[in-house]
């Protein structure tokens, strides 16, 4: 009897987790007006760099501004190459390393991007933001703002300051449960894209035909922005590099992605299918220490010499085991899956752009 009351007790739990989720579904795609957003002043970053010409290497030192979106998130230095093989920063640990639990061995969706494999979604985009480059959303300069529209982007993005309904759990600041540290370690400005990648939604990262959650614009070595992502939540972000990167024939950003999915099996991980030749990135997570970048735990064309794939089983996850945090997997059709994890339901990840 004790069994059979736990078991409708487990089922009566499973279906109210699947009825919030479902309407937590409704809610992603809600009202993306960001008026109610237009009074709110964007987080003040900035940083100061130490270039070390002897070894190639950028040394970027972000300093944050007191506001209460951004809170001591940053790393105190990040350490990357600027020229030669892509090694991860050199990040100190935050007050909780090692803190995190790191999941079992699990199988995270695979990679959300590459030439469609199939047509693409006919999912529209929930109403576009109008563009109005005169007054741009916070942390997006007119300047920025005016080449997304000339390169064919649907709309600037929401750069939302909460969860509220219609971002899908993606915002700027540090006060969501996940957080990203986004740092242009270039010497050129950039303009940072995030997207949220719900499973039903083939096109989610088509910039041509959906909503970015977040632009933000990185004008300067150092600059440097915190999104914060809710738990189980699915996206990805790339970087539109000193006026030249434009979109891909698909409408996708032809440039190197980012990729996570948050919550208990969280996992992130980086991209070069779109763009074999893109631009140099390193991600780490906290915690676990996992790192990925342009040859570490990262998604390639499986065909020698090929600059896009993403059809299936063209690609492949190469250089991910053997790191802390770090898993590898496949899904259902023999696909490659994985990425670095330890941040389960809650973390931060580094990442800096070269």
């Amino acid at each position: 009897m004790m069994i059979m009351d736990f078991y409708l007790s487990w089922c009566v739990l499973l279906l109210a987790n699947f009825t919030s989720a479902f309407a937590g579904q409704n809610q992603k795609f809600g009202n993306q007006n960001p008026s109610s957003m237009a009074s709110i002043a964007p987080p003040v970053l900035t940083s100061t760099i130490t270039v070390t010409p002897s070894v190639s290497t950028v040394t970027v030192t972000p300093t944050v501004a007191p506001t209460s979106l951004v809170q001591n998130i940053l790393p105190t230095t990040i350490t990357v190459t600027v020229s030669g093989s892509n090694t991860g920063p050199d990040i100190p640990p935050s007050p909780s390393a090692g803190t995190q639990q790191q999941p079992p061995p699990a199988s995270p969706s695979s990679p959300s991007h590459g030439p469609p494999g199939a047509a693409p979604s006919p999912v529209q985009n929930a109403q576009p933001i109008p563009y109005n480059c005169a007054s741009p959303v916070p942390g997006l300069s007119p300047e920025d703002c005016t080449y997304l529209s000339t390169i064919g982007f649907a709309s600037q993005g929401q750069n939302a300051h909460s969860a509220a309904s219609g971002t899908a759990g993606i915002y700027l600041g540090s006060s969501g449960p996940n957080t990203f540290s986004f740092i242009n370690g270039a010497s050129v400005p950039l303009i940072l894209v995030v997207w949220y990648n719900p499973v039903e939604d083939a096109q989610s990262s088509f910039m041509d035909a959906r909503t970015p959650k977040i632009t933000y614009s990185l004008p300067a070595q150092g600059s440097a922005v915190v999104v914060s992502i809710d738990n189980e939540v699915p996206g990805g972000w790339s970087t539109l590099y000193n006026y030249t990167t434009t979109l891909t024939e698909y409408g996708q950003v032809n440039n190197t992605f980012g990729e996570f999915s948050t919550g208990i099996f969280a996992t992130t991980d980086v991209s070069r299918l779109v763009n074999m030749q893109g631009h140099p990135m390193t991600l780490v997570v906290r915690g676990s220490g996992c790192r990925s970048d342009m040859q570490t735990c990262v998604y390639m064309c499986a065909e020698p010499g090929v600059v896009t794939c993403g059809r299936e089983r063209s690609y492949r996850l190469d250089n991910c085991q053997g790191q802390p945090g770090a898993v590898v997997s496949s899904d259902a059709e023999g696909n490659p899956s994985g990425g670095c994890q330890g941040w389960s339901n809650g973390g931060h990840v580094d990442v800096i752009f070269t």
